[in-house]
């Protein structure tokens, strides 16, 4: 699974479901991937799979090679990929999760729940 993560309780929520998970944050985006085996992620991995010939045609018929590999590049240079662990979950925050289905997290405005 992958998602976004903009909040400390949604990145809270994603450890406390998954008990294997990689969380990787950057200038331009934090997101994490979690799953319940072991997986092993790293910049190299990303970009074996962003250079494989899938991707690249894929990118040739959207139009976006250039802008994407700045993009690309752009996000290695500052990403940082941790991972976590049963082993080294204790390291991480522990505090609020998202245990609802009203998604506070994703807007900049807080919502009243509906009645």
């Amino acid at each position: 699974m992958c998602t976004y993560t903009p909040t400390t309780r949604v990145r809270r929520t994603v450890v406390e479901v998954f008990p294997y998970v990689m969380e990787v944050d950057s200038k331009s985006a934090h997101f994490m991937l979690g799953s319940e085996t072991p997986f092993a992620m790293s910049t190299e991995e990303i970009v074996r799979r962003f250079n494989s010939p899938e991707v690249q045609a894929y990118l040739a018929r959207s139009g976006m090679v250039e802008r994407t590999a700045a993009d690309m590049n752009e996000f290695l240079q500052s990403a940082k990929i941790t991972s976590i662990t049963p082993e080294n979950r204790e390291n991480y925050p522990d505090g609020d999760i998202n245990t609802d289905l009203f998604p506070r997290d994703e807007y900049a405005k807080r919502h009243q729940r509906p009645n």
